[in-house]
């Protein structure tokens, strides 16, 4: 049975939509859902990312006063305001719910933060300590304090002891985990990165789950960004200003992802997830953590 934890009421509006934007379109629910299918959300993390390259300020020695959470709130401007430029893609969401949405990650903008996250060794050791904890406190606050959350190893393991998320989503989960900690160790290269990943999506691909699976709906978002960011960076290597691979920036976003969409099925409350709510969590938080490795961005923090 899901563990029930209370959702605060800022949390209810954040990232709204239908209970699953596969299917409220014009898809039955007997379709097959493919990860491709969530590529909109791909398409929209990469868009924040191109604005980022392009269009954030010269950074010179007056950044270098201000302080970190001045940074931070420098960054979140920022993509709240391109974020306001992407709102006919967003009719669910007023203007109000799209700020707080994106003020909620503003720390994942800070590389150095969000990429501590992704040290998996501690993760058998914390899982049991943090079991019985109450990990709403962590995410339940308006902006997500990334210094006490568990890292997404923890995380997930939390998830899935909580049966918030299925067996095969964990599974799916543990190998996207994997393959992050090695790119942020900078042990594979692109091309293994890439090939690895596209093994990963194939496997989920071929289930064959419908519309409404919660597998799907959990792993597909999360796969799509990731997918989306890696292509990314590979047409845009120059970008990778925190990094000399760009596994190892990518890794940043997926991290962003798997929070934001984990996350966000862990505060909510009820049988039947909201599933375009950790869809969009999902964006959120890799579009944050991305933007904050790119380009000029990433100069903000070193």
């Amino acid at each position: 049975m899901k563990k029930k934890l209370f959702i605060p009421l800022f949390l209810l509006a954040m990232a709204s939509c239908s209970q699953s934007e596969i299917s409220s379109s014009d898809r039955s629910i007997n379709d097959i859902v493919q990860v491709s299918d969530y590529k909109y959300l791909g398409d929209l993390h990469n868009a924040f990312m191109s604005n980022a390259k392009s269009n954030f300020s010269y950074i010179d020695d007056s950044y270098s006063t201000l302080s970190v959470d001045e940074k931070e709130e420098l960054v979140f401007r920022f993509n709240y305001d391109f974020a306001l430029t992407l709102k006919e893609q967003m009719p669910n969401m007023t203007t109000d719910e799209l700020y707080r949405s994106l003020s909620y990650y503003k720390e994942f903008s800070n590389y150095k933060k969000i990429k501590s996250l992704l040290a998996v060794e501690i993760a058998e050791t914390k899982a049991g300590e943090l079991t019985n904890c109450d990990i709403s406190s962590i995410l339940s606050d308006s902006i997500i304090g990334l210094e006490a959350l568990p890292n997404i190893k923890v995380l997930t393991d939390l998830a899935y002891n909580q049966t918030v998320i299925t067996p095969d989503a964990y599974i799916c989960l543990e190998k996207v985990i994997t393959l992050l900690d090695k790119s942020n160790k900078g042990l594979i290269s692109d091309a293994q990165y890439g090939t690895e990943l596209n093994i990963i999506i194939d496997d989920i691909n071929k289930a064959k789950y419908k519309v409404g699976d919660p597998t799907i709906e959990t792993t597909g978002p999360i796969l799509a960004i990731i997918q989306s960011s890696y292509e990314w960076w590979e047409e845009n290597p120059d970008a990778a200003e925190a990094s000399n691979k760009i596994p190892q920036v990518v890794a940043l976003d997926a991290a962003g992802a798997v929070i934001g969409a984990v996350g966000s099925l862990m505060l909510q409350e009820g049988n039947v997830p909201d599933w375009g709510k950790a869809g969009k969590s999902a964006l959120w938080g890799a579009a944050s953590a991305s933007c904050g490795a790119v380009g000029k961005l990433a100069r903000l923090f070193k």
